[in-house]
């Protein structure tokens, strides 16, 4: 077949983007960086579309031909950003500080360096990088949450004061940085062990958050129905000529204890590292959905369930190349759970149960990154928990043997008999270093950057408690 040309490649590449063709995306993408195509700033969206479509080697090398067209301070910072998201910190952090060298002091290129070394673990340094940022701004909401997150506003700190006399300053920002900043405030507060003060805080951060996610809760109850139904008992148990799977699937809602049982497991010899991959929503695209019905419409048009778990199974190794365990940590996965049940039989599951009160309490005082649009309302989170406890029933019987659900307070209170359970039901030996996951130098990127880093203990079991009185509308949603 003769090469095709730049223009034949960029219409491959539109054609693919109109009728959402993976593939045909990730063939048109990697033509154009083999021919080094003169896309200029076009390479972004190009390295945009690549991260979402988990070709991780394509989207580092589409954000490095951004360099060939301008070698400027903000396509140096894309290209660490692109590293970054791509589970390469490291590098990003590395390629930030030859640029911050070339350039004055700003809040922005404080905030991508401080979060950075927050991810990696170096928290005086993050805190150093990040309050230095605000010496130049002090109106970043996100700054403010990361040096919060990073623990720097103590309730004897003076940032604390900085912190509380920015508020009157914050009202010309955008509602996101508000938000942000709200959140930081919240962090500080509860540090202080001011409940009133805090709770409003939050409650002003999820106000000015909320118009900006949009949340459903009929779709996430058709969502819900959808996941399920048509799927039969014991679908985990099947024959299946897919091929091994790599991953460990971790999941529950999010502030549930899932990062900690990843940084469990990832401290394992076999296991080579974990994430959240987030890309089975990617799988059922290929699909058309993920109910019983939309996969045997797809294997009725002569596809094969093995082509799937091929999907999954590059998308793990662009990620971890190699032939060790990976963990998938994705929060949330419940709706995805049947689906792959049937095409990779073999993977272990675990779900992580927590205390409602706690979780709700967690999930609404904890701004997420990438975005929860049902947590910034009580009785939001109540009518999503309740379809996750209605949906795990169901799960049950079809997933079988091959779901291991974890109680977080368990967990926290009896390590020493629950972790080798967790190892066991992944078909692993016994490690005395999963004990004492702390000890692992690993990135972590979630709301849980600071705990996992300290030995487990209990001390988020009854956080919720004193905040009680103010999580009524939940309890009386929750209780239905």
């Amino acid at each position: 077949m003769a090469a095709r040309s730049v223009p034949q490649l960029i219409a491959d590449l539109k054609q693919g983007l109109t009728g959402r063709a993976r593939a045909t995306v990730n063939d048109a993408a990697a033509g154009l960086i083999a021919a080094n195509a003169p896309m200029g700033a076009q390479w972004r969206t190009i390295a945009e579309v690549l991260i979402h479509n988990g070709e991780v080697t394509l989207a580092r090398q589409a954000a490095q031909q951004l360099l060939k067209a301008s070698t400027g301070a903000d396509a140096q910072l894309y290209v660490a950003s692109v590293f970054a998201r791509t589970g390469m910190q490291q590098e990003a952090l590395a390629r930030v500080e030859r640029v911050a060298r070339t350039l004055p002091n700003s809040v922005g290129l404080a905030f991508t360096k401080g979060t950075l070394q927050l991810n990696l673990g170096d928290l005086d340094a993050a805190r150093a990088t990040l309050r230095d940022g605000l010496t130049q701004q002090s109106t970043s909401g996100q700054t403010w949450l990361a040096l919060a997150m990073a623990g720097g506003l103590g309730h004897d700190d003076p940032w604390y004061a900085r912190l509380r006399d920015t508020e009157s300053r914050m009202d010309a920002a955008p509602a996101l940085e508000r938000a942000q900043y709200h959140y930081a405030r919240g962090k500080a507060e509860e540090e202080r062990g001011a409940v009133d003060d805090a709770f409003a805080a939050y409650q002003r951060g999820a106000q000015l958050a909320r118009p900006l996610f949009s949340y459903q809760r009929g779709e996430d109850q058709a969502s819900a129905h959808e996941a399920v139904a048509g799927y039969g008992a014991s679908e985990g148990q099947r024959a299946s000529s897919s091929p091994p799977t790599r991953a460990i699937i971790v999941t529950g809602s999010p502030r549930s204890g899932t990062t900690l049982v990843e940084h469990i497991l990832t401290s394992h010899s076999a296991v080579e590292g974990g994430d959240e991959l987030g890309r089975f929503g990617l799988i059922a695209a290929e699909v058309g959905g993920y109910s019983a019905d939309a996969l045997s419409r797809w294997c009725g048009r002569g596809h094969a369930t093995g082509s799937l778990a091929a999907l999954y199974g590059h998308i793990i190794d662009e990620r971890f190349p190699g032939a060790g365990l990976i963990v998938d940590k994705t929060p949330d996965a419940s709706r995805y759970l049947a689906l792959l049940t049937t095409i990779i039989p073999g993977a272990p599951i675990l779900w992580l149960r927590r205390d409602p009160l706690d979780r709700a309490w967690s999930c609404f005082r904890n701004y997420f990154l990438r975005g929860v649009p049902w947590s910034y309302d009580l009785e939001d989170i109540a009518h999503h928990f309740r379809l996750e406890d209605k949906l795990l029933a169901a799960l049950r019987p079809i997933i079988g043997e091959r779901l291991l659900e974890v109680d977080y307070e368990t967990l926290v209170r009896q390590p020493g008999t629950v972790i080798p359970a967790i190892v066991a039901h992944c078909g692993l030996a016994m490690e005395p270093q999963v004990l004492e996951p702390h000890r692992q130098k690993r990135v972590v990127t979630t709301a849980s950057v600071t705990q996992v880093r300290a030995p487990i203990n209990t001390r988020a079991i009854g956080g919720a408690e004193a905040y009680r009185h103010h999580l009524a509308p939940f309890i009386r949603a929750y209780a239905g």
